[in-house]
């Protein structure tokens, strides 16, 4: 009955053993899944780092072509209100272009009624 005894405890230390030996395979394929797990959350992080600083790059970008943008629109409204005085102005010297045509043609009018006038009064005398 002893030996049945001693070969039934054998039998449980190798199945102890073999339990065992699985748990720490376990445990070690475990550890080596925290090892990828974490080598992958660092790869991501570092993704993310760089997808914040491509983000902040460009958000630089942007606001310093929307500066661009501010400066050439102001610069464009100054330039349209200069082009409206010049406007104006060119109406004010196209009218009083006129009016010394007008002028000159009265003057000259003037000029011709006047030799007419004097050689037909010479003609008479």
């Amino acid at each position: 009955a002893s030996g049945t005894d001693d070969a039934s405890g054998t039998d449980d230390e190798h199945t102890e053993e073999t339990h065992e030996e699985e748990n720490r395979e376990k445990l070690q394929e475990r550890e080596q899944k925290v090892v990828e797990l974490e080598q992958q959350c660092k790869r991501n992080q570092l993704e993310i780092d760089q997808m914040k600083n491509h983000t902040n790059d460009q958000s630089v970008l942007i606001l310093t072509k929307e500066g661009e943008i501010s400066a050439k629109d102001q610069e464009l409204i100054k330039i349209r209100d200069e082009k409206m005085d010049i406007e104006h102005k060119m109406e004010i010297l196209q009218a009083s272009l006129e009016d010394e045509r007008n002028k000159v043609t009265e003057m000259w009018n003037l000029i011709g009624i006047s030799w007419c006038t004097s050689r037909c009064l010479s003609g008479l005398m």
